[in-house]
């Protein structure tokens, strides 16, 4: 089954470091049917960003549950959306931990795929990532900063996240079966071994298939 994954992320306010309380809105089709919506307030406090990577791993899971095995995530946030794809490398340390769980989701299916769209097109989510939010008393605090503002000099176009977190040096990536004789993408710096597997996405997918492994 196919199932077509929208999501969003909020936080109120969204102040550097510190964060704010956040909000994950979620709604999966079914084609074009809605079989699934959810609007959950998350733990602590939290960037928005955090809380987009959050929206994706609890619908994920979620079309796991209803017996996917091959999802589309569409998401607005480009920042989020292009460090899954390895174009933006993910700086964020809170992220990271996220960023791998997603990777690991990603092995769980036949097909993985994340696409961004404007925001347009993911008013429902945006609507649901809010809900928490909607009967809260005013923050007295600065308002908000844009949820992309994030992206800054540190979304690097291009440049795919396959730097060693210990040396800065860049990972080979090798297309390898597990145990079960299911593919898998290995990420390894030649200094310090293994680092992750990497998600099963593009480009990783292509650039790891030129170096296969046993």
């Amino acid at each position: 089954m196919r199932l077509t994954i929208h999501f969003d992320g909020s936080a109120n306010p969204n102040a550097p470091k510190v964060g704010g309380v956040r909000g994950i809105g979620v709604v999966i089709y079914d084609g074009e049917r809605v079989v699934k919506e959810i609007s959950e307030k998350l733990p602590g406090l939290g960037s928005s960003n955090s809380a987009e990577y959050e929206a994706i791993i609890r619908g994920v899971e979620e079309a796991l549950k209803m017996g996917a095995d091959e999802v589309v995530v569409r998401g607005d946030s480009q920042l989020v959306i292009r460090q899954i794809e390895g174009k933006y490398r993910v700086l964020e340390p809170k992220l990271r931990p996220l960023y791998e769980k997603i990777a690991n989701l990603s092995y769980k299916f036949k097909a993985f795929q994340v696409q961004w769209v404007p925001r347009e097109q993911n008013k429902e989510a945006d609507r649901l990532s809010n809900l928490p939010f909607k009967n809260a008393a005013p923050a007295a605090t600065p308002p908000p900063a844009s949820k992309h503002e994030a992206l800054g000099t540190s979304a690097t176009e291009h440049l795919h996240d396959t730097l060693c977190p210990k040396c800065r040096k860049p990972c080979r990536l090798t297309m390898e079966k597990d145990s079960g004789g299911r593919e898998r993408i290995r990420q390894a710096c030649a200094e310090h071994g293994f680092v992750m597997w990497a998600p099963m996405v593009e480009p990783f997918v292509s650039v790891a298939r030129q170096n296969r492994g046993p």
